[in-house]
């Protein structure tokens, strides 16, 4: 196998228009490659992962994002602990 490899080597140096239909041939199978990770795979993805968890989160009242509206507030601001600002000297 390493013979094919050098012999594809030497001639995509010296005769790169000999493995011409071989780089287009990959080039055809990689789009399509491409096409079916994008429209495939992540849609099973997005189906098997996202949606389950979604409904789980809605069936228990999670709200991670706190997105719900609440009218006896005033104010959504969230207080936060003071920080040593220090220094910009030395950052990391």
């Amino acid at each position: 196998m390493p013979a094919i490899g050098i012999i594809f080597i030497i001639s995509g140096l010296f005769i790169p228009r000999l493995i011409d239909p071989f780089r287009k041939f990959l080039e055809y199978v990689g789009n399509r490659m491409g096409l079916v990770n994008t429209y495939f795979l992540l849609t099973v993805i997005y189906l098997v992962l996202f949606i389950p968890l979604n409904l789980i989160f809605r069936l228990s009242g999670k709200d991670s994002l706190k997105l719900k509206k609440d009218d006896r507030i005033t104010s959504y601001w969230i207080e936060r602990p003071e920080q040593d600002e220090g220094n910009m000297k030395n950052q990391y």
